[in-house]
């Protein structure tokens, strides 16, 4: 009877620790993409992996998205839209927990010079770049419209004080695998 009772409270507190892991990852998430939005650079880099920082300085990263974001040639703004998060298996490997998600992101790229000529080819580049589901290009305003579905690994270790941490996940997941072994990478199926 006493093993019993036992089983019964340790199914309880895995039941309970998973959903708070969850719960916990569910916030911070709506948080993470609020702050990707506002286009706060410092909040991003705060909810950026560390891990990242040793690849390129907080700084660097810092002044590649500005860049990135406002240049001579174009700007790209997010547009805020309905997330559809969805998320994967919470997965405790070694010390460090993951679990990979997913969500909507819809943003704006408008070019200061007409790209008439070459809006056919530069959608079908975004596409096949971005990985955008839909893109479309006013000749108009010169902006192209992008709606993509995002992949991110949230990760939480002692390096994150086990908060939750992300990591865009690329197409060719290249810094994924910078940042991870190769049995990470594996266990995480990417």
């Amino acid at each position: 009877m006493k093993n019993k009772i036992l089983s019964i409270l340790f199914l309880v507190y895995t039941i309970t620790s998973f959903s708070q892991d969850i719960k916990s990852l569910k916030s911070e998430a709506q948080l993470m993409y609020d702050t990707a939005i506002s286009l706060d650079l410092d909040k991003i880099l705060d909810q950026t992996y560390p891990k990242v920082f040793e690849i390129a300085s907080r700084e660097q990263m810092k002044d590649v998205m500005f860049e990135a974001f406002n240049n001579e040639a174009m700007t790209i703004k997010l547009i805020k839209t309905n997330p559809n998060f969805s998320f994967g298996e919470i997965k405790k490997i070694g010390n460090q927990t993951f679990c990979i998600f997913e969500h909507d992101n819809k943003m704006t790229m408008t070019f200061k010079e007409d790209m008439s000529d070459s809006a056919e080819m530069m959608l079908e580049m975004i596409k096949e770049s971005m990985g955008a589901t839909e893109a479309t290009y006013d000749t108009k305003t010169f902006t192209f419209t992008i709606n993509k579905r995002s992949k991110v690994l949230a990760i939480s270790d002692d390096l994150t004080k086990n908060t939750w941490k992300y990591v865009n996940i690329e197409k060719e997941g290249s810094l994924i695998q910078m940042l991870f072994s190769e049995d990470i990478v594996k266990k995480l199926g990417l």
